[in-house]
């Protein structure tokens, strides 16, 4: 009875590490609209970031968040795939300034 008790303590000991190590990881999301639709769906992996692209929306999804600032993150992806009006990530959106910095020479 006493050895079934510390096996049932060791196994959720383990699992309380798996979710831990688990809920460590970083994952990043961003959200881009475009000025122009682009002409098919597409996906391009910017910085480690998949960015899938339909019409004028772009969704950004990766396990680890990206060690760039927002604005530059923006202008990688504006010179990929066209000018961005609206970006947001790691919970914020950038500001109508960060937003014309960020399509500095975007197509």
């Amino acid at each position: 009875m006493m050895l079934n008790r510390r096996v049932a303590l060791g196994a959720l000991a383990i699992c309380g590490l798996m979710l831990s190590a688990t809920s460590k990881a970083q994952s990043y999301s961003g959200e881009a609209t475009l000025a122009t639709p682009v002409a098919t769906p597409s996906e391009t992996v910017i910085d480690g970031i998949t960015w899938r692209c339909e019409d004028t929306k772009c969704v950004g999804r990766s396990l680890r968040a990206p060690k760039s600032s927002q604005t530059l993150e923006c202008r990688k992806l504006a010179l990929a795939v066209g000018q961005v009006t609206a970006f947001r990530s790691r919970g914020r959106r950038l500001s109508d300034d960060a937003i014309a910095e960020c399509n500095g020479g975007a197509k």
